[in-house]
């Protein structure tokens, strides 16, 4: 890169750019949050007034259902020129950077400074392949739905279940989701609920939560056999 001068925070780059965007749609930061809401990314008007400053960091959860709600690609917050602090110890041209997330950079191409800069080209790389392994196993799914699905996928629960069934963590969470709008814990828990009472001896609600599991992997493995 032969851009000289200080790079900005990633933060800072996002926080800029929503600050554009929503002053081009004239909403307020009320109506932004409320707009996010509707998203399913609920923050406080702090939280918009701290990213907008650049001193809040954006996940890459948020980061889509951002975009999603002002009918932008992602790319679009991370607009701008010159280059950007990725990590403490890398930098990249913001510009090239839009280009990657558009995919109109090969990985192996992506210029960036930083002494470890094949480890974060295989990052990236890892993150999109994810990204697109999700979207062709659940192509309708909403950004706040496949959040949902990802944050569940790590629960020890949904990892032992993919496990036992020989899949990704997160292909059981979507299949869940799928299916009944929620994860496989929170499915099995209001099943056993319904079967149960208090009076139920705790080894037939434990074995009424096996048998219920059993059910819903059997629906599962199905749903991702059919697709």
């Amino acid at each position: 890169m032969t851009n000289t001068s200080e790079p900005r925070t990633l933060s800072a780059v996002i926080g800029a750019n929503l600050r554009r965007l929503r002053e081009a749609e004239r909403l307020t930061q009320d109506e932004t949050q409320r707009l996010l809401r509707n998203q399913g990314l609920s923050l406080h008007q702090s939280a918009i007034v701290g990213i907008e400053a650049g001193t809040r960091s954006v996940a890459l959860g948020e980061l889509v259902v951002i975009a999603s709600a002002f009918a932008v690609p992602v790319s679009e917050l991370m607009a701008g020129e010159g280059p950007v602090q990725l990590t403490p110890d890398a930098s990249a041209d913001l510009a090239t950077v839009g280009s990657f997330l558009q995919g109109e950079v090969d990985p192996a191409d992506f210029d960036i400074d930083s002494p470890g800069a094949t480890e974060m080209a295989n990052f990236w790389r890892q993150a999109k392949a994810h990204m697109k392994h999700v979207k062709k196993i659940w192509p309708d799914g909403t950004p706040a739905g496949i959040i949902a699905a990802e944050r569940a996928s790590d629960s020890p629960s949904e990892r032992k279940a993919a496990r036992s069934l020989g899949i990704p963590p997160i292909d059981l969470s979507i299949a869940a989701f799928r299916l009944w709008g929620t994860s496989l814990t929170d499915r099995r828990n209001a099943l056993v609920a319904d079967r149960t009472d208090l009076d139920t001896p705790s080894r037939t609600v434990q074995a009424i939560r096996g048998r219920v599991t059993r059910e819903l992997l059997a629906e599962i493995r199905q749903q991702i056999e059919e697709g």
